[in-house]
């Protein structure tokens, strides 16, 4: 009913139901259909998940639908004003807010919030007002995720005990059935881990062999140990667990009761995966590797359970694609760091024949990691234009270790990416690429490669400075605390 407005059923509705006071806002009548009942019984399950993204504000009623923070606590309704949009509360000559009508309609509170977190209307924008599905990482409604979302309540109250949870792991046919025999040891504390070691064998250390800096009981090993830590915030679910339940149990149901049936597949394999690398590093003395855990996770995702056996398909080190600087045409490098806060730090590298030529950061604010990596992205494309103008056409490559932002931005497709917030600025992104695909190529390379933009980035997420369109002064580096040494146009922390 909300997004496919045009439907017969749908107009029919609309007429009977509530032709001024929006969908929202209407109520049960007397003699009202069955389905009309239905339909109000559950409208509240959607009240907190769906929001319209304000792009041009024509398509968006002002008083009636969701478009703000708390729009259902906003002043009485008034009949006189029901074809108000959105795209009408700005001044015409400025583009700003209309803050007087916004205190008018909604009053100081609700005002405040609008103009301090939604984005004014652009009546010349080339992207249309958009329903938003906060549940889905594409900000797309499905009946899977509603489905999901009404049966929440339920997956709250997940059961505490072992046993009951060997029953619900058991019956997931989904997982292999040696990881589903890993997750009850784990669950059930029977793994070998350091700290369940000392306690029946005192001469063993408890010490967590990875980081020698905490016991190695099960929290700790799977979530707080530094290597797990990155490989949760690298991964597909993109988790920060410093704040994760210590007892195993807790952390394990608290986690799945927010998942899909794919968020649950990837966050079992990960563990799964997190305990493989742990045993490589303790038994075969190898490093533990990031990337190695991550592609083998990926792997699950794309291969699944074939008879009960994992996928043969291995993470291969040589087909991984990496990257050096090179002599020839010009190349920037673009990376960001993002914290929870939602504080971002993005910066860039430009190197012209294998020498630096220039290079920036700047703090800034985003949503989520993507989101922050397609800002980095988009700030180094519009500096890229800005040299092209300049020296000539001069062909450059942009380097980005988001491989999903590559990705979408070669196949010219914003629909299909892990954030919706992010959509804008792809799209943005993917119309410059078009412009300009004779003299720019996007590509992918690993994370290492892209270290001296990372430094930056991390960097600028601390601080408000903003440097850019700077030659590279090593004394200017120091003087800000970024400790960097460069040896053949490559930066090392020293």
């Amino acid at each position: 009913m909300m997004r496919q407005g045009d439907k017969p059923w749908v107009r029919v509705c609309q007429a009977k139901y509530y032709p001024k006071i929006g969908f929202w806002k209407a109520k049960n009548t007397n003699g009202a259909s069955s389905l009309w009942r239905e339909v109000v019984k559950v409208r509240h399950y959607l009240k907190g998940d769906v929001r319209w993204e304000v792009n041009k504000g024509r398509c968006i009623q002002a008083l009636s639908q969701p478009w703000f923070p708390n729009w259902d606590v906003q002043q009485t309704y008034n009949p006189r004003e029901t074809e108000k949009k959105v795209a009408d509360l700005i001044y015409p000559v400025t583009g700003l807010w209309n803050v007087e009508e916004l205190h008018r309609l909604f009053g100081n509170e609700i005002a405040a919030t609008i103009q301090t977190q939604i984005k004014p209307p652009d009546p010349t924008s080339e992207v249309e007002d958009r329903l938003i599905w906060h549940r889905s990482r594409t900000g797309k409604y499905s009946v899977k995720e509603g489905y999901n979302q009404l049966l929440l309540p339920a997956y709250q109250q997940l059961p505490s005990n072992i046993g009951a949870l060997w029953v619900m792991i058991n019956r997931w046919k989904f997982l292999a059935p040696k990881v589903k025999l890993f997750l009850w040891r784990m669950l059930s504390k029977a793994l070998p881990l350091a700290s369940n070691l000392h306690s029946r064998i005192i001469a063993i250390s408890p010490l967590c062999q990875r980081c020698g800096q905490e016991n190695e009981y099960e929290s700790h090993c799977f979530f707080f140990c530094p290597g797990s830590r990155r490989v949760w915030f690298e991964g597909r679910l993109g988790l920060r667990t410093h704040d994760q339940p210590l007892d195993i149990i807790q952390a394990f149901t608290q986690t799945v009761s927010l998942l899909d049936e794919d968020g649950i597949k990837s966050y079992c394999y990960t563990l799964w995966e997190l305990w493989k690398g742990r045993n490589e590093v303790i038994m075969k003395h190898k490093q533990f590797d990031t990337r190695k855990i991550l592609w083998a996770v990926s792997n699950w995702m794309k291969e699944g359970v074939l008879e009960g056996q994992q996928s043969q398909l291995l993470p291969q080190h040589s087909k991984m694609p990496g990257y050096e600087v090179q002599k020839e045409d010009w190349q920037l490098m673009v990376d960001a760091s993002w914290q929870q806060a939602g504080k971002t730090g993005i910066a860039y590298i430009l190197y012209e024949y294998g020498t630096v030529n220039q290079w920036g950061f700047k703090c800034s604010e985003a949503h989520d990691p993507f989101h922050a990596e397609a800002l980095a992205m988009l700030h180094g494309f519009k500096l890229v234009i800005q040299k092209l103008q300049v020296n000539g056409d001069k062909k450059v490559d942009i380097l980005s270790d988001c491989q999903n932002l590559v990705v979408a931005v070669n196949e010219f497709n914003s629909e299909n990416i892990p954030s919706w917030r992010a959509m804008p600025v792809v799209q943005e992104l993917i119309n410059l690429y078009k412009n300009n695909a004779n003299i720019i190529q996007v590509r992918y390379v690993r994370r290492d490669a892209v270290k001296p933009p990372h430094i930056l980035a991390n960097h600028a997420r601390r601080v408000t400075q903003t440097i850019d369109g700077t030659a590279l002064n090593c004394d200017l580096l120091l003087e800000m605390g970024i400790g960097l040494e460069i040896d053949k146009n490559y930066f090392e922390i020293t």
